[in-house]
């Protein structure tokens, strides 16, 4: 690949983008914040090694995977992406206008 034509992860770490980059098909260079956010949370030689352990028709969701819980974490970094689906499933569980019932460690 051309310097033009970097993917999002060469750029973010100024190298240069070879034919054989795991990581171009996954982060293209139209969405650089994706890869920011992945390398932040998981560190490039992380997610690099983690692609390689899938297989390669199965690379795509995992790197689907990896950026939503990246994307998650940097916005709930306690909980991550568990907390946004318990969220979900106490605002459906409970009917609407009732108050929360406490758990079991309430006196």
């Amino acid at each position: 690949m051309s310097n033009s034509t970097r993917c999002a992860a060469c750029r973010y770490l100024r190298r240069r983008c070879t034919e054989d980059c795991v990581l171009a098909p996954y982060f293209p260079s139209t969405h650089p914040d994706r890869f920011a956010c992945v390398h932040r949370i998981f560190g490039a030689s992380n997610v690099c090694r983690m692609l390689q352990l899938v297989p390669v028709e199965q690379r795509g969701q995992a790197a689907d995977s990896i950026a939503y819980e990246a994307y998650w974490r940097m916005r709930d970094p306690v909980y991550g992406c568990v907390g946004s689906s318990r969220g979900c499933s106490r605002r459906y569980r409970r009917p609407r206008g009732s108050s929360p019932r406490p758990g079991p460690w309430w006196p």
